[in-house]
Order: C-alpha cells, then sequence, then structure tokens
C-alpha cells in the first residue's frame, strides 16, 4: 500500500493516547498551545489550557508569545511543572539533529519541532509535536486538530501542500524539549554534546539554581528581612538563567552553519545584543533588592559603556523598527559572508524565499556596520565581548564567587567573551 505524503492522512501506526493534546484558537497560538499540551501530557494533569496561557504570558503583548518566553512562563507559575524539566534548544548542528530527536524521545521526553510554515510570499512559524517512536516513524500532533506519523528521514524535509503552502525545515533546527526530572541528566548530555570540557560541572549548575518562591502574600510571621533575601534569592535566580542563556547564544552563533537564511541570522543576533543590554536590568534590581551600594552604578556603567549602547540600537532597531541611536554610531549588521577558504561548496538556493542550503557546514560572519564607513567587526564577537563588561560588577557584588566550584565554571565561560576579537 503507497504512503501518502500528508502525515496527518497516516493512521496506520500504534498511536498514543494524547487526550491532552490542544488545538490552537489564536492565529498565533501553535506555540502556546504544544507547550501547554506537553505539560499536561506528561503531568498527567490539565495545568494549562491556551488561554490560561496566553494570560500569564500576557496576552496584549505578542512578543511574550514567543516560544522561549512561552515555556520559561509555563515552568514558573505551575507548581506541578516542579516535577518537569523544559527547555528551548536553539541551533542544534544538522548532522546530530535526528540522533538528538531519537535520544530524547526514547527517554520519554516530548519534543516540540519548530517549522517554518511558507504560502505565497509570507511566512510564520509552526509547531508538531513528536510524541513516541515506533522504528523510524514519530507519532506527531498537530495544532491544527490533526494527528499522524513523520519519518525519521523527514524530520530534516520541507512537508508540502500544508494548509496552501509547506511546511518548511527550521533554518537553525530550533526545538522545545519538555522531560520529566529523573531523565534530565541523560537528556542534558545529549544536547550538550558539543560543550567544551569546562562544562562537565553542568549537572551542578542546575542544582545551583534556587526554586521560585510560591506566589502570593508572605505570611504574617515571615519578617521583612526574610521577605527580602527570599526576592533577592528569586532574582538571583533569574540571573543566572540569563547568563546561561547568554553562554549558550554566543556559543550557538558561532558555529559554522548549513543554511543561508540572513533574516533569521539577523533576528538571532539581535536578541543576542537585546538580551546582553537588558541584563543591566536584572542586574541593578538584584543590587537593590540586596541592599548592596557599588560605584559606579549599574545604570552608569550601562551608560558609559560604547558596546552595550551598540547592542542596545541594534535591538532597538529590529524589535521597534526605529532607533534612538543612544550610540550616535546608527549601528546596522552588514550581509551574511561565508568563509570558505577557497574551497567550492554546493549551493541550492531559493531566490524567491532567499534562503539556501549548503552541502555542508561552513563558518560564517555577520558584520556591525556603522556611520562613517566604520565597521565594528564580528557580530556575535562584539555583543559577546560587550557583557564582560559586566563581569567585574558581578563578581564584586558577589553574584559568581571563583572559589566555589560551580560558579567557577561560569566565569571560565565569561572569560572567553573578553578574548572575543571582532
Amino acid at each position: 500500500m503507497s504512503q501518502s505524503e500528508n502525515y496527518w492522512e497516516r493512521t496506520d501506526f500504534p498511536f498514543m493516547d494524547y487526550p491532552e493534546g490542544i488545538t490552537q484558537k489564536e492565529t498565533m497560538g501553535c506555540v502556546v498551545s504544544s507547550i501547554a499540551g506537553a505539560i499536561n501530557h506528561l503531568t498527567k494533569e490539565t495545568i494549562w489550557d491556551e488561554e490560561s496561557l496566553i494570560d500569564a504570558c500576557g496576552r496584549r503583548v505578542t512578543d511574550n508569545w514567543q516560544g522561549p518566553n512561552v515555556i520559561t512562563v509555563a515552568m514558573r507559575n505551575i507548581q506541578a511543572c516542579a516535577k518537569l524539566d523544559g527547555r528551548f534548544c536553539p541551533g542544534t548542528p544538522r548532522s546530530d539533529f535526528q540522533k538528538t530527536v531519537r535520544q530524547l524521545i526514547d527517554e520519554g521526553a516530548t519534543v516540540i519541532l519548530s517549522r517554518k510554515a511558507r504560502s505565497g510570499f509570507t511566512s510564520s512559524h509552526h509547531m508538531l509535536t513528536l510524541l513516541k517512536r515506533d522504528g523510524d516513524r514519530y507519532q506527531v500532533w498537530d495544532t491544527g486538530g490533526v494527528r499522524g506519523y513523520i519519518l525519521e528521514c523527514e524530520l530534516h524535509k520541507t512537508i508540502p501542500k500544508y494548509n496552501g503552502g509547506v511546511l518548511e525545515v527550521h533554518p537553525n533546527n530550533d526545538f522545545f524539549v519538555i522531560s520529566r526530572k529523573e531523565k534530565k541528566e541523560a537528556i542534558s548530555d545529549e544536547l550538550e554534546q558539543s560543550a567544551p570540557s569546562s562544562l562537565e560541572l553542568r549537572g551542578m549548575l542546575e542544582e545551583m539554581v534556587v526554586k521560585d518562591p510560591p506566589e502570593g502574600p508572605m505570611l504574617p510571621s515571615t519578617s521583612r528581612d526574610q521577605q527580602m533575601s527570599k526576592t533577592a534569592s528569586h532574582t538571583k535566580d533569574e540571573i543566572l538563567k540569563e547568563i546561561r542563556n547568554i553562554i549558550l547564544y554566543r556559543r550557538n552563533l558561532l558555529r559554522p552553519t548549513d543554511r543561508l537564511d540572513y533574516e533569521e541570522f539577523q533576528k538571532r543576533i539581535c536578541a543576542f545584543a537585546g538580551a546582553v543590554y537588558h541584563f543591566k536590568e536584572r542586574l541593578a534590581s538584584w543590587v537593590k533588592k540586596s541592599g548592596i551600594k557599588i560605584e559606579p552604578s549599574v545604570k552608569d556603567i550601562a551608560e558609559g559603556s560604547m558596546p552595550l549602547l551598540v547592542c542596545g540600537d541594534l535591538f532597538n532597531y529590529k524589535k521597534h523598527g526605529g532607533c534612538e541611536n543612544r550610540s550616535k554610531l546608527s549601528p546596522e549588521l552588514s550581509g551574511m559572508k561565508l568563509q570558505r577558504a577557497g574551497q567550492v561548496i554546493e549551493l541550492r538556493y531559493d531566490g524567491k524565499m532567499k534562503t539556501g542550503e549548503l552541502g555542508r557546514a561552513v563558518p560564517y560572519a555577520i558584520e556591525i556596520h556603522c556611520s562613517e564607513n566604520r565597521t565594528l567587526g564580528d557580530a556575535v564577537k562584539y555583543i559577546a565581548k560587550a557583557f564582560s563588561v559586566w563581569v567585574p560588577t558581578i563578581e564584586q557584588i558577589g553574584l559568581l564567587d571563583r572559589q566555589d566550584a560551580v560558579d567557577a565554571v561560569l566565569l571560565d565561560e565569561l572569560a572567553v567573551f573578553t578574548k572575543d576579537e571582532p
């Protein structure tokens, strides 16, 4: 019997019962519905629905519905999620993608693939949830309200004839993974297989995070000092998470690529710049709640650092379509340059979509150009070096202590930032 090319028409599969699967109602609700359904499935409870999770993220601010924000909110706000580990996994190398997905599914995790949905001249993102594997077939749930199965070889292929368009492979192989915590160690090893040896203590990093305090008023017997201590601990937890995210941003953006999608890379680099620039807000909050006095102040450091101001201009221009130009340099990103070292590389290019695929992964560079025909060099390295401005302050106020083995790992990672030469 011939096999349909449409995964939603394939029914000869031992389907898992998935009553938690949520059909999206909002046009942009695929991320929210996919994450909510996966959490309900793994907890065996009705924790979220589309509406409640959108409300928690901020209904009127659709930027808050972006995947990394949604999974953070979903995992943070519900006590039942303490049994789960959920994360956004950007930039998985294509050579490792199928192996990584297979390992995660076999460990009992739920994997949510990000796809590019293209129809005519418009594009957006859509999610496909992988639930279980039978040989080379994966059960898939689509928040459009259908289920079927996808072949392992199709994990990295365009799905044709989808809703009047196609579902393309995400140029950076992004996905989300939600798992039960007893599987965390094995899953973390798989996701971090490319990490340098200095992160062998990654498991310890996870244990250092103080769990979020329950929401709501404090008990009457709790002193003001205790309340401040808990609030400061929570803020410190968020800062340490952000530091790890920034380390991963740099690492993933510096990887060679086999995809040509300037728009996608530009978006990621600007997000990296935004994370570095807005780190000042988390830092200032922790300093205030901890009652620490530092000179110069966090605000003065941020306003006096040209690299940080450039990061702010890059992010604000991309996000808001305008630029306050605090740096007075009018920075913008250049085109994408492949570093082929004179080698011939196979290239398949879609002129209409302005995306392409290379025969193998190669290093690339996107530079920061500014007024008066100046260049600030490689964007990723420049942004990483900008973050190094914060390292002395981080140590000064005791956020990270080199005498602590776990903190020393993060400080060693951040030390690499200072050596980046754009």
